[in-house]
């Protein structure tokens, strides 16, 4: 996976902070993007992503 974008993100902390981040899972695999710091809208794009499957 390539091309990772979070956007209007509700803020679920005191202080208006908002620290997104995407886990996404196939099967038993499973990633996570680093974290945005202060941010509603957030590309990761130095970031991308391979899960395997096997049926």
């Amino acid at each position: 996976m390539k091309k990772i974008s979070l956007r209007n993100v509700p803020d679920m902390t005191e202080g208006n902070k908002c620290y997104p981040y995407l886990d996404f899972s196939l099967g038993l695999g499973g990633k996570q993007t680093t974290v945005a710091k202060s941010t509603v809208n957030c590309d990761f794009v130095n970031e991308s992503y391979e899960l395997l499957y096997d049926p």
